[in-house]
């Protein structure tokens, strides 16, 4: 990723913005990258107090589609999206890798 000044031509920002945030203390994310083949976005995370959890990752983009895979990043399995979320559940000391495609 590249950061870039831009001057402000008027219309409105966010006073917060978050490219990947998830709703629960337990789960850490430890990556966030480009795919080492494609354009999708990895990201690596894990559980860390030894509990389940159900999980809601907001993306600050819209998603075109999340796939859970492995950590060489192979596919594995569909994960079910929304417009900006993820939801799926997390086991005690779990480590997930999504592979997120935006919009």
């Amino acid at each position: 990723m590249t950061a870039v000044v831009k001057e402000n031509k008027g219309g409105k920002l966010a006073t917060e913005y978050s490219l990947i945030k998830v709703d629960q203390d337990n789960v850490i994310i430890e990556t966030v990258k480009k795919a080492e083949i494609g354009e999708e976005l990895i990201v690596r995370l894990y559980e860390c107090y030894n509990k389940r959890a159900n999980v809601v990752l907001t993306c600050g983009e819209k998603i075109a589609d999340v796939v859970e895979c492995n950590l060489l990043e192979e596919d594995e399995q569909q994960v079910s999206y929304a417009d900006h979320t993820v939801s799926f559940c997390i086991k005690p000391y779990e480590i997930k890798t999504l592979k997120i495609r935006l919009k």
